[in-house]
Formats: C-alpha cells, structure tokens, sequence
C-alpha cells in the first residue's frame, strides 16, 4: 500500500488531543497522519489520543469513526475503509482494568519512551543534566508501573531497566558520551519507527 492516511474523526464530544511518536494534523474534530508506504507483511500502527466524554455507569456512545486511505500499487485505485469506535462506561475499577488492552499500553509507553529519550538528550546537550536524568528516572518507574499492567511484560521492564541506567550515567558522567549519545539517538529512532533494537549494550 501507498499513500496511506489515517483519520480519526471523533464524534459525541470527545476531542482529538494528538498524536505519540509522529507527525499529524490535529483539529477541533479529527486527527490525522500519514504513513508512506507498507510493504509485504511489514506492519506500522499510529497511536492517537482522545479525551472521552462523560457518560453514566453502563452507557455506551460513539466516539469516533477510524478512516484509512490508501492506493492500491497494482491497480492505482485509491482504497477507503472505515471503522466505527464507541466505547462502553463503568464504575467497576476491576471490570475497566480487565478490558485494557495491554497491547496498546505497552506500545503507547515504549513509543512515549523514545520522545522522552529525545528531551533527555536536548537537556544534555545544553548542560542540563541533572534535568535530563531526573526525565528518564521518572520514564523508568512509569515504565515499571505499565510493565505491571502488561502482566510483567519483559519488553516495557527491559526499557524501564534501560532508562533507570541512563539516568544514572548521565548524573554520573555529567552528560552523554559521544558512542552513548548516537545509540540514544538511534533507540529513539528505532521506538518511533517500530523497528527492533536491543538496548542495554553499554552494560555490558
């Protein structure tokens, strides 16, 4: 697929509040990004955020409508589909915990982590470095409280691991060093891009 949009179109007073991770167009009543290309089984997601309205203890209501537009690269056709989200209310604690989605959790965390990584690096960079570990310190205990909501999830402890020793060493060393800071760059990459990446290789 090519040229494919993705538009939230939001409906019964919620209202779009942006994009994590990458580059959109957010107005009073959608959101909206693009993604250049998918290839064979490669798989891309865009994580958006919404604020939903109030509603009564078991209502359910329409919040918006999930458009994709893309073309065709056999045919030229441009190809439209759409989706409609609603969601379901409870006071139930419980009952909300057990529907999250934990695979939206994870990703919207570790996808956070490398905008987070891009703001420690700045700070760094302009001496800030008490700041900047102090930003990647309170990443790693968010990271440890989601890693407990995805059932322990190795992937959002490892990062959590990953920021707490960052932390560290920028406090240390009173900044990043030339190889740390293009491996930092390269993570925040990697996260945002939904590419692999093993972290944790200066440890070693």
């Amino acid at each position: 697929a090519r040229n494919i949009n993705v538009y939230i179109d939001t409906q019964n007073g919620a209202k779009p509040l942006g994009l994590i991770g990458r580059k959109g167009e957010v107005s009073e009543k959608y959101l909206k990004t693009e993604i250049s290309a998918l290839y064979g089984k490669n798989e891309k997601y865009a994580l958006f955020e919404m604020q939903i309205p109030k509603a009564l203890d078991g209502a359910s209501k329409q919040v918006a409508n999930v458009r994709v537009e893309y073309t065709d690269p056999v045919t030229g056709k441009t190809i439209k589909t759409l989706q409609k989200i609603s969601v379901q209310y409870s006071k139930n604690s419980n009952l909300v915990v057990s529907r999250q989605d934990s695979s939206i959790l994870k990703e919207t965390a570790l996808t956070k982590t490398s905008e987070i990584k891009d703001k420690a690096i700045k700070l760094a960079d302009e001496g800030k470095y008490d700041a900047a570990a102090d930003y990647l310190n309170q990443q790693s205990a968010t990271l440890e409280k989601v890693a407990k909501q995805c059932n322990n999830d190795k992937d959002v402890k490892q990062e959590a691991e990953r920021c707490s020793w960052l932390s560290g060493n920028i406090f240390s060393n009173k900044g990043f060093s030339r190889e740390l800071r293009k491996s930092v760059v390269s993570e925040a990459y990697s996260q945002t891009n939904q590419q692999q990446y093993a972290p944790g290789k200066e440890r070693k």
